[in-house]
């Protein structure tokens, strides 16, 4: 390992002791090294005289320091993070800074229109970065409409077929419930005016049979509530329930708002600033 000079230490010259001792923590590891001590270099230990900082010089060298990595997130590169750069700079002007004169106007002026280039270039970056993939991503989108198209179909259509007969079978049921239902009304009435006699047939009617659910061992299938509505009548619906048509509203007071008035609206102006460059 490599060791400073700084942490070298020596021993008396004598034996086993006769070497050069580091112990360095390298990058955060406490490993001692040691190397024989060359006694052309260091001939003054046996004098008890060593000079530790040539030694090491001439048997080690200081570790280098680790390169930090720089770890860029997904669509960063180096131009956009000089943007990036830029951006911060202009953001810390503008929360300092102090508008009280005309004069004061000028600056931040120039710092919209930069910022307004910086907007220009960092947008196309994100476009030039973004655009590929989204089109890929179209592209397979449509693919998949176009492979899966007759699977959508497919179950579109069994579906029907199955929500329409259960639909009608639940429909037959209901009736013949209520056929039965009727006759035995009629029976008690029967019976209440002629001493407990009654005419009308009362055998119920066979209720056919209308499963809620379909079972097999592939799985289960079933009608499941879905509420939705219709408007039958636009004059009765509430005021609340009414949604203003905003695209409209807008086209209006963007191009007409002085021609054209419309009851309940108010047109009003909300100017912002807006620079050039040159």
């Amino acid at each position: 390992p490599m060791c400073s000079p700084r942490d070298v230490e020596f021993g008396d010259g004598k034996g086993n002791d006769n070497i050069i001792k580091c112990s360095n923590y390298d990058r955060g590891e406490a490993k001692p090294c040691t190397i024989p001590l060359n006694e052309k270099i260091m001939p003054e230990t046996a004098k008890g005289t060593p000079t530790p900082d040539a030694a090491c010089e001439e048997y080690f060298t200081p570790p280098e320091e680790a390169e930090t990595a720089l770890v860029l997130r997904p669509g960063e590169d180096i131009e956009v993070i000089g943007y990036y750069g830029e951006a911060l700079k202009l953001l810390e002007y503008a929360k300092s800074r102090t508008i009280a004169t005309a004069d004061d106007l000028k600056p931040a002026n120039d710092d919209l229109v930069n910022i307004g280039k910086l907007k220009k270039v960092m947008e196309a970056k994100r476009v030039e970065m973004v655009k590929p993939m989204q089109d890929e991503v179209k592209a397979i989108q449509e693919t998949y409409k176009a492979l899966m198209a007759p699977i959508f179909e497919a179950e579109q259509i069994t579906g029907d077929k199955m929500k329409a007969f259960k639909i009608e079978a639940q429909r037959k049921a209901r009736e013949a419930e209520e056929v039965n239902r009727q006759a035995v009304e009629l029976a008690q009435k029967q019976a209440v005016l002629n001493q407990g006699e009654f005419f009308v047939d009362t055998t119920p009617v066979n209720i056919p049979s209308a499963p809620k659910l379909t079972r097999t061992a592939q799985g289960t299938s079933g009608l499941t509530a879905q509420w939705k509505y219709r408007i039958v009548d636009i004059e009765k619906l509430p005021r609340e329930y009414m949604i203003p048509d905003d695209a409209m509203l807008k086209s209006i007071a963007t191009t007409h708002h002085d021609k054209k008035q419309v009851s309940g609206v108010e047109f009003y102006n909300d100017p912002h600033i807006t620079t050039r460059s040159r």
